[in-house]
């Protein structure tokens, strides 16, 4: 994957994550053991938000996910809570946003406000239990307490520290220099523990939670570097007192615990006293965390998660988990195996013990025989070992399983964001990728560290504010909201002065790169986009470069205009500045429009209300990855400009036909019952399932491991080459000269497979049309034979795919769309095979030749059938018809209004670059003779 970084907020922390990684996704049909999908909250509201289900922003958007997670087969629910903005909750100081930087401005505002909204653990709480679901809260922040802004060894900002760290900082863990491990606190010391135990109690009492997993998760090596040796910290003085005491041995000058020495020996008996000691500190937490919610409840329960050996392991230390004791004295009631807690490089050099993948791991047999022999034989054993999307049987040692599933959450998101932005392009005629006018930026605000706006797409404003940063008062040089001088009469607009020479850049959350899968919106990669935005410039000495960007290179110089001093005016031209015929004016608002063919990479300019002064036309642009998601504006030096009513339209080239009239088949499988064979099954709308002669019924089958789109289920193929499945192949659809027919469907390859989606006519005979996926690249039926398209296919994502048959030019086109990424075509105008004619029947058939060890999945399976009508290479959209619904109507007649009233773009129908009466009378026209209305 990318590298990249979230913000993770724990019940009173945030931790700041380098990088992902892939971890775990099981979601099975329903089994004895226990399976309990682990989910965090506060990543969630920002990774996967807003206004997604798997963002888990709202109520009805928690209650979607426990519906889902039930129907996935999960028996339970990990939540990691984040109490930041909730009443009564107050163990946490949040640091200065303004050290901090934007970025955690916006995340731990984003968390304040859900909290603030509604009772989000609660609603979680009751949602799950609705299900039949445990829910069990999981609070990784035994050794993440936070950590201020700034400070020695401090290598990233921190958002939050725990109040009584800060209070108490001689609590932190030191080397024997005096040293701080930020976030870890040694639990020598009683006040540590019990602030802590405070914590669940504050969840048990105030939230009604009765489950805790008690996380021994650190991050704190993501502010600081990571300990040079394993056994480096552990040296404060209530343990350096205690090794006296009980071996006469002082630490700090005992030359066996310098782990900088040569020959510093990681299994030195008294060494390993220091160890057992610190792991008591641990075990006497739990004795009081048990104390402490038996208090509240005796039935709440305490889950404790290790990486599977006796040691902690990184990036924590070698201390011994005396794990026997918490199962024999009862202070925990499950124990998960195998769990990372932390990322470190170089486990071995820096002489770690125990590390979850491959050093010092106990056979799970182990845990089971001492838990069977112990006075609590009740307690469970739980794996967090599985293959993503692949699960296998945990074994009769376990109790059941602990996944994750960020995968599963990407693709709810960007499948809902996906949706939603293809229903924008239908009501507005594009995608609202920014919108702003600052008018809702209070007057001198430094925002949230130097931020205004959100990096995300708002379903509710149907647009992204875009985050502006970085944001001042107006007194100290940055780029500033004032209301005195602004387009239009109310509002504010943004100052950009000219000292020290600063830039105002405007992000998006938004990129090309699907590895990276917090972000879950597309960048402008393909179709034409918009950019305009109203300057004033004070007086000649008034400068302001402008430049369009991928978020991921600020320093791209690929499209863009300088309105430089005294009114000249410059554009990118194949990354070199040239100098443009037009000139700017001063004293007063202009407006600046730069359309960008994002497919062809190419650009025009234009200055003036109606863009009807070019200041470029067709310049060219060269990007590697052709994509967009920044603006930046660079001031010039000289005097101020200022800045006002900014946008991104973004019209995306979605290439995908709509579907006809007719429906053959339309089979998301929701319908059917997990597990079952498909042969015989009705479809939700079409005909029957049949698998055909040679193949095995069971070879077809039902599950909920995988789906795409809003449902849990899927189609799941394991067989030889001659599994074949069939719908309709005794009432097929007929290829009628005035028909298109339109197959669409999702597949999901793992490595090794391929597979196989076919309209043909008789079973054994050549496909009219059909994809093959194989070899790494789709090929596809060219009258005869199989040709390679040349596009290679990623395995174990969703892809969907669409062939559109026309039955005027017995050809057929084909388009393919992966997860996270734009469609594109895959083949064009491609021959039917010759021994099919129009009026013939074919049928839908599917197959996967593969061996027997490997599985394909197919889902959402659409094949719909009539009059070509619109919205093609042949019968275009009619002119007016700005919804794209087929139609020229009323609310075509809204959008043109819109956009007349307002000057912009859509309605523009006779490329004059104005929306006027002529155009006007172009689209009365087509309305009282669209030809379309029929269909």
């Amino acid at each position: 994957m990318g590298i990249g970084y979230i913000l993770i907020p724990y019940k009173r922390t945030f931790v700041f994550v380098v990088g992902f990684v892939m971890i775990l996704l099981f979601c099975g049909m329903s089994v004895a053991y226990d399976n309990y999908r682990v989910t965090s909250w506060g990543d969630d509201i920002i990774t996967w938000g807003p206004g997604t289900d798997a963002a888990l922003d709202s109520p009805q958007a928690i209650a979607n996910m426990m519906a889902h997670w039930k129907g996935r087969g999960f028996t339970g629910v990990c939540w990691r809570p984040c109490v930041i903005g909730l009443a009564g909750a107050d163990a946490l100081y949040i640091n200065d946003p303004n050290l901090t930087g934007y970025i955690m401005g916006w995340l731990v505002r984003s968390v304040i406000q859900a909290n603030q909204t509604f009772d989000v653990l609660g609603i979680a709480r009751t949602s799950a239990e609705a299900q039949g679901l445990k829910f069990w809260a999981w609070v990784p922040t035994v050794y993440s307490r936070g950590a201020p802004a700034t400070g020695p060894g401090i290598t990233l900002a921190y958002p939050v520290e725990e109040k009584y760290v800060h209070d108490h900082p001689e609590v932190l863990t030191i080397d024997r220099s005096g040293k701080k491990q930020y976030m870890v606190s040694e639990y020598a010391y009683p006040g540590a523990r019990s602030s802590k135990v405070d914590e669940f109690k504050f969840l048990a009492q105030q939230c009604g939670v009765r489950n805790f997993i008690a996380c021994l998760r650190t991050e704190s090596f993501q502010i600081q570097a990571e300990p040079d040796k394993a056994d480096q910290f552990g040296f404060n003085q209530p343990v350096v007192d205690a090794m006296q005491s009980l071996y006469g041995v002082n630490i700090l000058t005992d030359s066996r615990f310098d782990v900088y020495s040569v020959s510093y020996n990681v299994h030195d008996p008294m060494v390993e006293n220091w160890r057992i000691l610190r792991g008591g500190y641990l075990t006497q937490f739990y004795r009081d965390l048990r104390a402490g919610l038996n208090s509240i409840d005796p039935n709440c329960k305490i889950a404790v998660w290790i990486p599977g050996g006796e040691y902690i392991g990184s990036t924590l230390g070698n201390w011994r988990l005396d794990w026997r004791t918490w199962v024999n004295e009862g202070l925990i009631d499950q124990l998960g195996l195998w769990f990372n807690l932390a990322f470190a490089s170089d486990y071995t050099t820096r002489n770690y013990l125990t590390h979850y993948s491959d050093i010092g791991i106990l056979p799970s047999s182990t845990f089971k025989q001492y838990i069977q022999s112990s006075n609590h034989p009740n307690t469970q054993l739980m794996t967090s070992r599985s293959a993503e999307f692949y699960p296998t049987d945990p074994g009769s040692d376990f109790n059941g399983r602990l996944t994750f599933g960020l995968w599963d959450s990407y693709y709810i998101a960007w499948y809902q964001r996906w949706q939603q932005w293809k229903k924008d392009l239908k009501d507005f005629g594009h995608i609202k990728f920014i919108e702003q006018d600052f008018d809702n930026f209070p007057v001198g605000t430094t925002g949230n560290g130097g931020g205004l706006g959100d990096f995300c797409y708002d379903p509710v404003l149907r647009s992204s504010q875009g985050m502006w940063h970085p944001i001042g008062a107006g007194t100290d040089g940055n780029p500033s909201i004032q209301n005195i001088i602004k387009h239009g009469s109310l509002g504010c607009a943004m100052k950009l002065a000219a000292s020290p020479s600063p830039v105002l850049y405007c992000e998006r959350k938004a990129t090309y790169d699907r590895s990276r899968i917090y972000h879950i919106e597309n960048n402008i990669s393909n179709g034409n986009c918009t950019v305009e935005f109203w300057a004033y410039r004070r007086n000649n000495d008034s400068a302001v470069k402008t430049l369009f960007l991928d978020g991921e290179a600020a320093s791209d110089n690929s499209v863009g205009i300088d309105l430089r001093k005294n009114g000249v005016i410059y554009y990118l031209n194949n990354n070199a500045w040239a100098l443009s015929s037009t000139t700017s004016s001063t004293n007063i608002w202009q407006k600046f429009t730069i359309n960008i063919d994002v497919s062809n990479k190419r650009y025009s300019a234009f200055m003036g209300v109606n863009a009807e002064t070019p200041v470029c036309v067709n310049a060219l642009y060269d990007k590697t990855k052709n994509g967009f998601s920044a603006i930046a504006f660079m001031s010039g030096g000289g005097s101020v400009v200022y800045l006002d009513d900014i946008s991104v339209k973004w019209v995306p080239q979605l290439y995908y036909m709509p579907k006809r009239r007719y429906t053959f088949i339309d089979e998301d499988f929701e319908n059917q019952m997990v597990g079952a064979t498909l042969n015989g099954c009705t479809p939700q709308s079409g005909n029957v399932w049949n698998t055909l002669p040679g193949s095995s019924q069971n070879q077809f089958l039902v599950e909920n491991r995988l789906s795409f789109g809003d449902g849990v289920k899927c189609m799941s193929v394991q067989g030889n080459t001659s599994s074949v499945i069939a719908s309709g192949q005794y009432a097929g659809v007929r290829l009628d000269p005035n028909y298109l027919a339109v197959a669409d469907f999702d597949v999901w390859l793992r490595s090794g497979t391929v597979a196989k989606v076919a309209l043909l006519k008789t079973h054994g005979g050549n496909p009219t049309a059909a994809l093959y996926a194989h070899d790494g690249n789709w090929w596809y039926w060219n009258n005869g034979s199989y040709q390679n398209s040349g596009i290679a296919y990623e395995k174990e994502v969703w892809i969907r795919l669409q062939m559109v048959l026309n039955c005027v030019t017995k050809t057929y086109t084909m388009y393919v769309q992966t997860a996270g990424e734009m469609p594109k075509p895959l083949a064009s105008a491609v021959a039917w095979d010759s021994g099919t004619n129009v009026n013939d029947v074919v049928y839908l058939e599917v197959s996967a030749p593969q061996a027997s060890s490997n599985m394909t999945y197919f889902d959402n399976f659409v094949v719909t059938y009539g009059a070509p009508g619109c919205g093609d290479e042949l019968h275009p959209y009619p002119v007016g018809d700005f919804s794209q619904d087929c139609k020229v109507n009323l609310f075509d007649l809204a959008i043109f209004a819109q956009n007349w009233l307002g000057n912009g773009p859509t309605g523009n129908m006779n490329n004059d670059q104005t929306v006027d009466m002529v155009d006007f009378a172009t689209f009365a026209a087509n309305w009282l003779a669209d030809p379309y209305q029929s269909n």
